[in-house]
Protein backbone atom coordinates (compact mmCIF):
# COMPACT_ATOMS: atom_id res chain seq x y z
CA UNK A 1 0.00 0.00 0.00
CA UNK A 2 2.86 2.23 0.76
CA UNK A 3 4.06 1.86 -2.82
CA UNK A 4 0.67 3.01 -4.23
CA UNK A 5 1.09 6.51 -2.04
CA UNK A 6 4.61 6.67 -2.93
CA UNK A 7 5.24 6.49 -6.25
CA UNK A 8 4.62 2.92 -7.40
CA UNK A 9 3.57 2.46 -11.01
CA UNK A 10 -0.10 2.72 -9.51
CA UNK A 11 0.10 5.92 -8.16
CA UNK A 12 -2.25 7.79 -10.67
CA UNK A 13 -4.42 5.36 -10.19
CA UNK A 14 -4.75 5.14 -6.29
CA UNK A 15 -5.19 9.21 -6.43
CA UNK A 16 -7.82 8.61 -9.20
CA UNK A 17 -9.48 6.32 -6.86
CA UNK A 18 -9.10 8.27 -3.69
CA UNK A 19 -10.40 11.45 -5.63
CA UNK A 20 -13.51 9.24 -6.70
CA UNK A 21 -14.20 8.53 -2.75
CA UNK A 22 -13.58 12.07 -1.80
CA UNK A 23 -15.91 13.36 -4.38
CA UNK A 24 -18.51 10.63 -3.70
CA UNK A 25 -18.35 11.60 0.46
CA UNK A 26 -18.60 15.13 -0.82
CA UNK A 27 -21.35 15.04 -2.50
CA UNK A 28 -22.67 13.45 1.23
CA UNK A 29 -22.05 16.36 3.30
CA UNK A 30 -22.90 18.72 0.48
CA UNK A 31 -26.50 17.55 0.60
CA UNK A 32 -26.86 17.78 4.36
CA UNK A 33 -25.69 21.14 4.30
CA UNK A 34 -28.40 21.76 2.12
CA UNK A 35 -30.94 20.45 4.11
CA UNK A 36 -29.64 21.76 7.43
CA UNK A 37 -30.12 24.87 5.63
CA UNK A 38 -34.05 24.21 4.80
CA UNK A 39 -32.72 23.44 1.08
CA UNK A 40 -33.03 27.13 -0.13
CA UNK A 41 -30.96 28.71 3.11
CA UNK A 42 -28.50 25.43 2.97
CA UNK A 43 -27.54 25.81 -1.02
CA UNK A 44 -25.19 28.61 -1.24
CA UNK A 45 -23.18 27.73 2.05
CA UNK A 46 -23.20 24.11 1.29
CA UNK A 47 -21.64 24.81 -1.80
CA UNK A 48 -19.04 26.95 -1.30
CA UNK A 49 -17.83 24.87 1.51
CA UNK A 50 -17.77 22.06 -0.62
CA UNK A 51 -15.85 24.27 -3.33
CA UNK A 52 -13.43 25.15 -0.22
CA UNK A 53 -12.53 21.77 0.66
CA UNK A 54 -11.96 20.54 -2.91
CA UNK A 55 -9.49 23.48 -3.04
CA UNK A 56 -8.02 22.94 0.14
CA UNK A 57 -6.71 19.25 -1.24
CA UNK A 58 -5.77 20.79 -4.52
CA UNK A 59 -3.16 23.28 -3.08
CA UNK A 60 -1.80 20.71 -0.72
CA UNK A 61 -3.52 21.96 2.67
CA UNK A 62 -5.99 19.49 2.73
CA UNK A 63 -9.14 19.33 5.96
CA UNK A 64 -10.91 16.84 7.25
CA UNK A 65 -13.58 15.87 5.13
CA UNK A 66 -16.59 16.38 7.56
CA UNK A 67 -15.12 19.04 10.03
CA UNK A 68 -13.95 20.85 7.14
CA UNK A 69 -16.72 21.02 5.60
CA UNK A 70 -19.40 21.88 8.66
CA UNK A 71 -16.65 24.45 9.30
CA UNK A 72 -16.51 26.33 6.23
CA UNK A 73 -20.30 26.00 6.21
CA UNK A 74 -21.09 27.88 9.19
CA UNK A 75 -19.22 30.30 8.34
CA UNK A 76 -20.66 30.81 4.90
CA UNK A 77 -24.04 30.49 6.42
CA UNK A 78 -25.29 34.28 6.17
CA UNK A 79 -22.38 36.21 3.88
CA UNK A 80 -22.93 33.53 1.00
CA UNK A 81 -26.87 33.88 0.42
CA UNK A 82 -26.30 36.99 -0.99
CA UNK A 83 -22.68 36.04 -2.80
CA UNK A 84 -24.48 33.02 -3.93
CA UNK A 85 -28.17 32.35 -3.13
CA UNK A 86 -29.12 35.02 -5.23
CA UNK A 87 -27.55 34.21 -8.11
CA UNK A 88 -28.59 30.80 -8.12
CA UNK A 89 -32.11 31.46 -7.80
CA UNK A 90 -31.51 33.77 -10.96
CA UNK A 91 -31.16 30.70 -13.08
CA UNK A 92 -34.66 29.42 -12.21
CA UNK A 93 -35.80 33.10 -13.74
CA UNK A 94 -33.68 32.60 -16.94
CA UNK A 95 -35.26 29.09 -16.89
CA UNK A 96 -38.93 30.43 -16.31
CA UNK A 97 -38.04 32.96 -18.82
CA UNK A 98 -36.37 30.95 -21.28
CA UNK A 99 -39.75 28.29 -21.38
CA UNK A 100 -42.14 30.84 -21.61
CA UNK A 101 -40.55 31.83 -25.16
CA UNK A 102 -39.69 28.23 -26.08
CA UNK A 103 -41.61 28.57 -29.53
CA UNK A 104 -39.92 31.76 -30.12
CA UNK A 105 -36.62 33.12 -31.33
CA UNK A 106 -36.49 34.98 -28.30
CA UNK A 107 -36.28 31.74 -26.64
CA UNK A 108 -33.15 31.07 -28.56
CA UNK A 109 -31.33 33.80 -27.61
CA UNK A 110 -32.45 33.75 -23.67
CA UNK A 111 -31.21 29.76 -24.50
CA UNK A 112 -27.42 31.14 -25.29
CA UNK A 113 -27.60 33.26 -22.71
CA UNK A 114 -28.88 30.37 -20.00
CA UNK A 115 -25.90 28.69 -21.37
CA UNK A 116 -23.37 31.28 -20.84
CA UNK A 117 -24.41 32.29 -17.47
CA UNK A 118 -24.22 28.91 -15.90
CA UNK A 119 -21.15 28.42 -17.72
CA UNK A 120 -19.91 31.67 -15.58
CA UNK A 121 -21.63 30.30 -12.51
CA UNK A 122 -20.31 27.22 -12.18
CA UNK A 123 -17.08 28.99 -11.66
CA UNK A 124 -18.12 31.83 -8.78
CA UNK A 125 -17.87 28.82 -5.65
CA UNK A 126 -14.36 27.92 -6.80
CA UNK A 127 -13.14 31.78 -6.78
CA UNK A 128 -15.25 32.65 -3.32
CA UNK A 129 -13.45 29.55 -2.02
CA UNK A 130 -10.30 30.79 -2.79
CA UNK A 131 -10.50 34.60 -1.87
CA UNK A 132 -12.49 36.80 0.00
CA UNK A 133 -15.05 39.35 -1.64
CA UNK A 134 -17.50 41.45 -2.03
CA UNK A 135 -20.80 40.04 -4.18
CA UNK A 136 -19.89 42.45 -6.88
CA UNK A 137 -16.16 42.11 -6.89
CA UNK A 138 -16.82 38.18 -7.01
CA UNK A 139 -18.65 38.42 -10.38
CA UNK A 140 -16.15 40.49 -11.65
CA UNK A 141 -13.31 38.12 -11.16
CA UNK A 142 -15.56 34.78 -11.48
CA UNK A 143 -16.13 36.35 -14.91
CA UNK A 144 -12.61 36.97 -15.77
CA UNK A 145 -11.19 33.14 -14.47
CA UNK A 146 -14.58 32.02 -16.83
CA UNK A 147 -14.09 33.82 -20.02
CA UNK A 148 -9.82 34.48 -20.01
CA UNK A 149 -10.32 30.36 -21.33
CA UNK A 150 -13.36 29.92 -22.92
CA UNK A 151 -13.01 26.94 -24.44
CA UNK A 152 -12.41 25.50 -21.11
CA UNK A 153 -15.33 27.09 -19.59
CA UNK A 154 -17.49 25.99 -22.65
CA UNK A 155 -16.01 22.42 -22.51
CA UNK A 156 -17.30 22.52 -18.92
CA UNK A 157 -20.54 23.56 -19.21
CA UNK A 158 -21.51 20.97 -22.19
CA UNK A 159 -19.66 18.27 -20.84
CA UNK A 160 -21.76 18.99 -17.33
CA UNK A 161 -24.65 19.19 -19.52
CA UNK A 162 -24.29 16.34 -21.48
CA UNK A 163 -23.02 14.00 -18.20
CA UNK A 164 -25.99 14.86 -16.03
CA UNK A 165 -28.35 14.25 -18.99
CA UNK A 166 -26.96 11.32 -19.40
CA UNK A 167 -26.63 9.92 -15.92
CA UNK A 168 -30.26 11.35 -15.76
CA UNK A 169 -31.57 8.76 -18.06
CA UNK A 170 -29.41 5.79 -18.19
CA UNK A 171 -27.86 5.39 -15.19
CA UNK A 172 -29.37 7.42 -12.45
CA UNK A 173 -28.08 5.83 -9.81
CA UNK A 174 -24.84 6.98 -10.17
CA UNK A 175 -25.54 10.82 -10.11
CA UNK A 176 -25.40 11.22 -6.32
CA UNK A 177 -21.67 10.13 -7.06
CA UNK A 178 -21.22 12.79 -9.61
CA UNK A 179 -23.38 15.52 -9.12
CA UNK A 180 -22.36 18.03 -7.66
CA UNK A 181 -18.77 17.59 -6.59
CA UNK A 182 -17.16 16.56 -9.80
CA UNK A 183 -18.09 19.80 -11.81
CA UNK A 184 -17.40 21.76 -8.99
CA UNK A 185 -13.84 19.98 -8.55
CA UNK A 186 -12.82 20.55 -12.42
CA UNK A 187 -14.47 24.30 -12.01
CA UNK A 188 -12.22 25.18 -9.04
CA UNK A 189 -9.45 23.38 -10.63
CA UNK A 190 -9.69 25.82 -13.34
CA UNK A 191 -9.81 28.46 -11.12
CA UNK A 192 -6.39 27.90 -9.53
CA UNK A 193 -5.27 27.79 -12.79
CA UNK A 194 -5.87 31.25 -13.85
CA UNK A 195 -3.34 33.81 -13.55
CA UNK A 196 -6.20 36.36 -11.68
CA UNK A 197 -6.08 34.16 -8.38
CA UNK A 198 -2.59 33.27 -8.48
CA UNK A 199 -2.00 35.13 -5.63
CA UNK A 200 -4.38 33.61 -3.17
CA UNK A 201 -2.51 30.38 -3.86
CA UNK A 202 -0.21 28.39 -0.97
CA UNK A 203 0.10 28.68 2.26
CA UNK A 204 -1.58 31.30 3.62
CA UNK A 205 -3.53 32.45 0.57
CA UNK A 206 -6.93 33.71 0.91
CA UNK A 207 -9.62 31.39 1.25
CA UNK A 208 -13.41 31.60 1.39
CA UNK A 209 -13.57 32.27 4.82
CA UNK A 210 -10.17 32.98 6.59
CA UNK A 211 -10.34 29.97 8.04
CA UNK A 212 -6.83 28.71 6.60
CA UNK A 213 -5.50 32.23 7.24
CA UNK A 214 -6.31 31.80 11.44
CA UNK A 215 -4.69 28.88 11.17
Amino acid sequence: MSRLGTGGPYRQLYRLLEWAGRLAGLNVVWLLGVLAGFVLGGLAPATVAAAAVVRAHLVGQPVPLWSGFWRYWRAELRRSQVRLGIPILTVWVIVFYVLAARHSPLGIGLGVVGVGYLATLVHLPGVLAHVELSAQDAWLVTLHVAWSRPLGTLALAAGTILAVTAVVFWVPAALPFAFPSVPLAVATWLGLRSPVLAGGRGEGGGTVTGVGRRG
